[in-house]
């Protein structure tokens, strides 16, 4: 895209020197006609490169719509087994990141109550709210993390349900066909 820029700039900068001068466009007709080519190559590679991508992302719905082919029974616990794994480990990992926010809030009620105490007694309490809101601050990110992760299982645990249904949507059709 630069490239094409470039070229239809330095395109209207030739027109404009020409007329500057009083030339005619006759006698810049030549090289208006090799930027008008250059331009012409620049838009088929663009083509080129653009139906590139859309078979690249036609290839992507066809490989998603493959993915989510009806899958056999223990195609699908096996999906289900790796999926339940997965949330315990993510279920392991939020409730590390709460236990850390827990102690930073710990910390954080402890460090209050003695810059409460130091004023009290008249003493410099600058680090100490610093390093207050610096807690403060860390225990923020924290429960954005843990939130991240619960809406992480909570889609995970949504995907293990998917396929049952299509499990037992195959078995209802079974039966009706039986009957």
């Amino acid at each position: 895209m630069k490239q094409k820029m470039n070229i239809t700039e330095q395109r209207k900068s030739l027109i404009s020197r020409a007329l500057e001068k009083g030339d005619t466009m006759d006698s810049i007709k030549s090289q208006l006609e090799a930027y008008d080519d250059q331009l012409k190559n620049i838009d088929n590679q663009i083509a080129e490169m653009m139906t590139k991508e859309m078979k690249k992302q036609a290839e992507k719905v066809k490989e998603q719509y493959d993915n989510n082919k009806p899958k056999t029974e223990e195609e699908v616990e096996n999906q289900r087994l790796t999926a339940v794994s997965a949330l315990s480990i993510d279920l392991r990992q939020a409730k590390a990141i709460n236990a850390v926010k827990m102690k930073i809030d710990g910390e954080s009620r402890v460090l209050k109550s003695e810059i409460k105490i130091d004023k009290g007694r008249g003493l410099s309490v600058k680090a100490k709210e610093d390093k207050l809101a610096d807690m403060k601050q860390k225990s923020s990110n924290l429960i954005s993390k843990i939130t991240d992760k619960l809406a992480d299982i909570s889609e995970k645990a949504d995907s293990i349900n998917k396929p049952q249904e299509i499990i037992i949507s195959e078995k209802e059709n079974e039966n009706s066909d039986d009957e």
